[in-house]
């Protein structure tokens, strides 16, 4: 979810003084530790960000950022700002950033130190180091051995299933994550109208009324709608739905990718119209689930990803046509 020009308009339009916060943190709770920080930063100076009417939010992360680090990010921020801020969230990878203990320096074959030596060097829990390498493990890029240690991996010996950002690039790209995610999504839907709790209706509900509140703004909510999707693969209390749609990535929204090319960034009566169509499709879903009709939930999510794929394919047919 890449912030452009017409996002930095859109924002400092008719506004006053422009102010800038900046932060960076690593390993546990780093997305809300970062918000944090870029909200205390020095460039703030003293002033509040409670009277701001318009706020960019650029998230840049290495290539694990999952999606609801973005959401925590985005809310720790929003929590600062009126309600009726023009919020415009944007999300983007950086090779260059990694975790410390992933440092490119080690080379394939290399032993890890201790876990009491990374506990040490990294400033944090066993448990937090245990994760650490539990998702190198999961990804193939260390390989343990019982009862001598944790071995570096080569790159080439392990490929972690992940959908990166260059294979979302064309409109194609687009439309094969879209046929993924609707063999994902519909069978979560219905496993969350079965298993869902009130917690989880709560955050799904939550973020529908923020994506009618940002329409009847003039604005669009794709942090979200991002948090409702995830939300609901969460609702099937299994985490290997919600580990898997993170590997999709912050672009999984693919609106947040095409639209820019196909409309402009205003909000025309032609973009309110269709970001209210979405929306009547995510309360279908919700509904589905709230009331626990695993059927209507499956058929409700097929229904809202098949009607998004035809609507890229749609407006691929009218850029290529407008060329």
């Amino acid at each position: 979810i890449n912030l452009d020009f017409a996002d930095v308009r859109t924002i400092m339009s008719g506004m006053g003084t422009a102010m800038m916060g900046t932060g960076e943190a690593t390993g546990e709770k780093r997305a809300v530790i970062a918000a944090e920080e870029a909200i205390s930063n020095p460039l703030l100076d003293d002033i509040s960000l409670r009277g701001a009417k318009g706020l960019l939010v650029s998230i840049t992360g290495s290539r694990d950022l999952k999606l609801y680090e973005v959401d925590e990010a985005a809310t720790r921020v929003r929590q600062e700002v009126d309600g009726e801020a023009n919020i415009i969230v944007g999300a983007t990878f950086d090779d260059t950033l990694g975790d410390r203990i992933r440092d490119g320096r080690l080379a394939p074959g290399e032993q890890l130190p201790p876990e009491a030596a990374l506990m040490s060097q990294h400033g944090v829990s066993r448990t937090v180091v245990r994760e650490a390498l539990s998702k190198l493990q999961a990804a193939g890029q260390v390989r343990t051995r019982h009862g001598v240690g944790t071995f570096v991996v080569g790159p080439g010996d392990a490929v972690p299933f992940r959908v990166a950002p260059e294979q979302m690039a064309t409109l194609q790209d687009v439309i094969a994550v879209l046929e993924l995610r609707i063999g994902l999504e519909t069978e979560a839907a219905a496993l969350a109208a079965q298993r869902r709790n009130e917690g989880n209706l709560n955050v799904m509900r939550e973020a529908l009324a923020e994506l009618e509140s940002a329409v009847s703004q003039g604005s669009d909510a794709i942090a979200a709608d991002l948090r409702l999707h995830l939300e609901i693969a969460r609702a099937t209390q299994n985490p290997h739905f919600a580990e898997l749609m993170t590997t999709l990535g912050a672009g999984m929204i693919p609106r947040a990718r095409l639209e820019a090319a196909a409309q402009p960034a205003a909000m025309t009566p032609q973009r309110r119209e269709y970001l209210l169509r979405v929306n009547a499709e995510h309360q279908s879903i919700v509904e589905a689930i709230a009331r626990q009709d695993g059927e209507a939930a499956r058929a409700a999510m097929r229904m809202h990803l098949a009607n998004s794929r035809e609507r890229r394919r749609r407006a691929g047919q009218q850029i290529m046509a407008a060329g």
